[in-house]
């Protein structure tokens, strides 16, 4: 984990920052500051190039700036929807705030924060990491047994970009190459029922995957995928996909 530290006083980032370092130290928490200023606009610079892991951004909410916290935060969630976002402030009444921004933050903190408040924060930050890992990396390796001709391939899932029913057949779009079986959408849906949250039927001829959607082409009702293959979406469902699209991907993608 990746922590980026922002108040406009710098002794509240010094403060932040010093017990920060002690729970990552006293709770062998794999982790590191990789950023601590008084500007936003450091942090705007950061998440042009941020470091690998995941990033935990704890934002002062009133910055003497044009962009308050809140601000902030949103323009970290546009270009890094999975990254954390806490907040510390001494005004208790701006807790509600985040709902408005659609921040969904993991913690709210009221100044001046305890230790053992921040410890307890960081170490339930760290869990709920953990987890999400422990489940990312389960479905990352989660596989279907497709059987083609007189072979049966395992397909890793996160390999699948598309796949298109064109017959009686179904032809699967993977990232270096392609498989042909039989077979319907809606039996490949049954399949895939565990990543729901990952592939969408977006036509009635195709399921994409949404982590190798490049650009939403709402013009022209397709969808342009890593690999420049064009998918079509259905008319009736365009409102629907922009929306999951945007939730998907923080906007993080192109929309035209």
């Amino acid at each position: 984990m990746n922590f980026i530290i922002c108040d406009d006083k710098r002794d509240v980032v010094e403060t932040i920052s010093e017990a920060l370092v002690k729970i990552i130290r006293e709770n062998e928490i794999e982790a590191n500051i990789a950023l601590k200023c008084t500007k936003p606009d450091d942090v705007m610079e950061y998440i042009k190039n941020p470091n690998e892991g995941i990033d935990v951004y704890i934002l002062d909410v009133a910055l003497c700036d044009e962009l308050n916290g809140f601000d902030l935060a949103k323009a970290v969630r546009d270009v890094d929807p999975l990254s954390y976002v806490m907040f510390i402030t001494g005004h208790i009444e701006l807790s509600t705030m985040p709902v408005k921004y659609n921040i969904k933050p993991f913690e709210y903190l009221i100044k001046p924060v305890k230790f053992k408040e921040f410890e307890g924060c960081i170490k339930r930050l760290e869990k709920d990491y953990k987890k999400s890992l422990d489940f990312l990396n389960m479905n990352m390796q989660k596989t279907i047994l497709v059987s083609s001709g007189y072979k049966e391939y395992n397909v890793l899932v996160k390999d699948i970009l598309f796949i298109e029913s064109s017959a009686q057949k179904l032809i699967i779009h993977m990232r270096n190459s392609v498989l042909e079986c039989y077979g319907s959408l809606t039996d490949m849906e049954a399949m895939l029922k565990d990543n729901k949250n990952t592939f969408y039927r977006a036509h009635k001829s195709f399921i994409v995957n949404m982590n190798h959607i490049s650009i939403l082409d709402l013009a022209n009702q397709q969808l342009v995928m890593n690999n420049e293959e064009i998918v079509c979406i259905s008319r009736k469902k365009k409102k629907e996909f922009k929306e999951l699209f945007k939730a998907f991907t923080g906007e993080s993608r192109a929309i035209k």
